[in-house]
């Protein structure tokens, strides 16, 4: 995500989301990524279901965030791992 889309992001969460809030987190990531992704998860509850050929793994998480900056860290976390697609 570049840095218009994270401010666009951000003033959605502050519109339309109550403080703090359970937040979906929901990604697709290439098979061989998903240990890094999951890693930027790890001590949180998320669910991994793999496509049909093998090749990619969608992650859902689900968390509490305590305001949209937190939420936004979380995408920059993630971006900085290839091929990963939020959803």
């Amino acid at each position: 995500m570049n840095t218009d889309r994270y401010r666009t992001l951000q003033s959605k969460l502050q519109a339309f989301e109550q403080w703090p809030s359970a937040y979906l987190f929901k990604f697709i990531v290439p098979q061989q990524k998903l240990p890094e992704l999951e890693a930027l998860f790890e001590g949180h509850e998320f669910s991994t279901r793999e496509s049909s050929g093998g090749r990619w793994v969608s992650l859902s998480c689900i968390r509490t965030m305590e305001n949209s900056e937190a939420v936004i860290e979380v995408y920059k976390k993630v971006d900085s791992i290839e091929g990963v697609y939020a959803l």
